[in-house]
């Protein structure tokens, strides 16, 4: 994860002062799997680390990473990176320079940063599962039922590791949020266990 981020870092330098070098989604996507194999052999950082590279593709892309706000809304950022030209007809306009459209943190980023979380097994990383989903919220990315699953196993894998209460409290609340997309907990649970055979099968 570290190596993969220091040679992330260096091309981020590069881009800068190259406009003919770019960061495309699978720079950051690759980075991030190392921080999933991080976690599985238990990194305790591998979460935050890979959260913040999100957040760096956010900020890139266009949107407020501060508040969880958005510059602009994900509808408007679209259609403006394609039918909006510019300011002088030369077809880049003053947002053209500013971000990289080509840096969008999708559900699928946010995915395996969710894989990531459930390999964790520190409360910031069970902390970090909950902020993500915020974000996807705040951000117009909408959740399906691998979110709440994967939310559910990092639940349920802090508190193999860290015994104690409050696991009840934390599953129901991820029950509350899965409920306003539709999404049972029977759901849920189903997709848990495919998703474990799937990795089982891998």
């Amino acid at each position: 994860g570290d190596s993969a981020e220091n040679i992330l870092a260096r091309m981020e330098i590069m881009a800068m002062c190259d406009k003919e070098i770019k960061l495309f989604q699978s720079c950051y996507y690759f980075t991030m799997q190392c921080w999933y194999v991080a976690a599985r052999y238990g990194r305790d950082d591998a979460a935050e680390r890979a959260f913040r590279l999100l957040k760096i593709m956010a900020a890139q892309y266009g949107f407020d990473t501060s508040n969880g706000g958005t510059v602009e809304s994900n509808d408007n950022v679209e259609e403006s990176s394609e039918s909006e030209s510019d300011d002088g007809g030369d077809g880049e306009g003053i947002d053209d320079y500013l971000y990289d459209k080509n840096l969008r943190p999708s559900r699928y980023f946010h995915t395996l940063l969710l894989k990531i979380c459930s390999e964790s097994r520190t409360i910031r990383g069970m902390d970090v599962a909950f902020e993500a989903y915020n974000n996807m919220a705040d951000w117009g990315i909408k959740a399906n039922t691998l979110t709440f699953s994967l939310m559910h196993q990092c639940v349920e894998n802090y508190f193999r590791h860290n015994p104690g209460p409050g696991k009840i409290i934390e599953l129901q609340r991820i029950y509350d949020l899965a409920e306003k997309h539709g999404i049972s907990k029977r759901q849920i649970r189903d997709k848990k266990y495919s998703h474990r055979q799937h990795q089982g099968n891998v």
